[in-house]
């Protein structure tokens, strides 16, 4: 008898041990997730930075105006991916094309897409001259409080607007050939990327995570909204 106990008291030392190594297994997992998605986000802010500083850089070479969302006027429903964006702009003031390493692209995004960045759409959109037909470019100066405006921001495709009716993904919505924007309107909302938030660049340079409530409702500080002018 007390041989079977002996053996009894080995089987549940081992069935201890193994749920030891499970729980020790998933603490890892979760351990290296943690690392990897703290890399991501550092790795991310890094880049918005940067695209940042190109913006500022442009601002000042071009008579302190915005780069323009897109090259030319838009009509509804026109297709825009090969027009010249504003990314053309500010690309020769960067040294590589960059990409949020924790983007979520569906795989048949066209290529002119998997930027993973987004510029604020009102620096230059609601300006159209339509007798002229071309955009006017919007001046810097109509930024009151640079440190509190959003810049260029986290996105799943390429631009950025706000949209009333598209509370659910935080104000990033991406503008661009309608059949597109239909078409991917699922991928997950950029808004909570990194640990529930996303990385912005603002208007005076400067890079940060801010998370969906900063963004939205008397108590969020940082805003996407310019005065029009």
């Amino acid at each position: 008898m007390d041989s079977a106990l002996r053996r009894a008291f080995t089987l549940v030392e081992v069935l201890v041990a193994i749920s030891i190594v499970a729980i020790l297994v998933a603490i890892l997992i979760v351990i290296t997730r943690s690392s990897k998605s703290a890399a991501g986000l550092s790795a991310c802010l890094s880049e918005i930075h940067q695209l940042g500083l190109a913006g500022r850089l442009y601002v000042d070479d071009y008579d302190q105006t915005f780069p323009p969302h897109v090259d030319r006027p838009i009509r509804d429903g026109e297709p825009t991916s090969d027009w010249p964006t504003w990314r053309d702009k500010v690309s020769p003031y960067l040294g590589s094309m960059l990409k949020c390493p924790q983007a979520a692209v569906a795989e048949d995004v066209p290529k002119s897409y998997l930027w993973g960045y987004a510029i604020n759409d009102l620096v230059n959109r609601t300006l159209f001259e339509s007798s002229a037909k071309t955009l006017v470019p919007k001046a810097a100066s109509i930024v009151e409080n640079p440190s509190d405006v959003v810049f260029f921001a986290d996105c799943n495709l390429f631009d950025i607007t706000l949209s009333s009716t598209d509370e659910s993904r935080m104000h990033l919505v991406a503008l661009v050939a309608v059949d597109l924007l239909k078409k991917y309107r699922h991928l997950p909302p950029a808004s909570t990327r990194h640990n529930g938030g996303a990385n912005y660049s603002l208007m005076d340079g400067s890079a940060k995570m801010i998370r969906p409530v900063q963004l939205k409702g008397k108590d969020g500080r940082f805003t996407f909204f310019i005065p029009r002018g």
